[in-house]
């Protein structure tokens, strides 16, 4: 009885954590996945019992579960662990540096909260060194009416910086593409291979893992994200970086 409870309990704990970041109107792989899990960690609790008194693979079925259970724990924590090596504070090294900002979802002709952070921890390094050059990423995706990189260009432009500073890398749908178009935009224009990479904490390896495939040197750069997004994207940057190992 102990063990269904516990099983409930830990299922009740994943809906809630996943039905936050639903609150703001963010929904991915890294929610939906989890509050899955929950969910059918929440039944198999409640109806564990039944299932062993009248299944005969009872027993089997509770070593397969803390199995799987039990790996993707030790995934999680070792992915984890791998990811905070690239947490980074932005350190300037020198001003001939490349300012490469990752897109992120617009609605409208507006940045989304999350892209509006990181464009303003751009705006504070193109401010302080005025002779950095930025480039902005992001193609036109199925439910946004401009390309996110237009709408990023003009955000930095209202609040004052120079739009001959900002180039645009307006075709990538993926981390992957916005620095690989990147890397075209920055040999096209002369620009440092010496980047910055300005994202959120969470995204830095992945960004900069990139970044040195296409034979970048790259810092990060990173931005403030809300705490209550964190578990979520947490989760679906686990994910990404699995599916880069693996394939990319």
């Amino acid at each position: 009885m102990i063990f269904n409870r516990i099983l409930m309990l830990v299922g009740i704990l994943l809906v809630l954590v996943s039905v936050i970041p639903i609150l703001f109107d963010i929904i991915h792989i890294g929610v939906w996945l989890p509050l899955t899990g929950g969910v059918c960690l929440f039944l198999y609790g409640m109806f564990r019992s039944r299932m062993r008194q009248y299944l005969q693979f009872g027993v089997k079925l509770d070593t397969i579960i803390l199995i799987f259970i039990g790996l993707l724990i030790v995934f999680f924590i070792v992915t984890s662990v791998i990811l905070m090596t690239g947490f980074q504070r932005y350190q300037n090294q020198n001003t001939t540096q490349t300012v490469v900002v990752l897109g992120c979802k617009v609605k409208e002709d507006q940045p989304t909260k999350m892209l509006a952070y990181r464009l303003n921890k751009a705006y504070d390094i193109l401010r302080k060194y005025p002779n950095m050059k930025c480039v902005v990423t992001g193609g036109q995706g199925e439910d946004e009416r401009y390309p996110e990189s237009q709408v990023m260009k003009q955000y930095l432009v209202d609040k004052g910086i120079d739009e001959e500073r900002i180039l645009e890398e307006n075709q990538s749908k993926s981390t992957q593409e916005n620095l690989k178009f990147t890397k075209q935009i920055i040999e096209q224009n002369q620009l440092s291979k010496e980047i910055v990479i300005v994202t959120d904490f969470f995204h830095q390896y992945r960004a900069n893992y990139y970044a040195h495939k296409e034979g970048f040197i790259s810092q990060g750069a990173s931005c403030y994200t809300n705490p209550y997004l964190v578990y979520s994207y947490w989760f679906r940057e686990i994910l990404a970086v699995a599916k880069a190992w693996v394939f990319d």
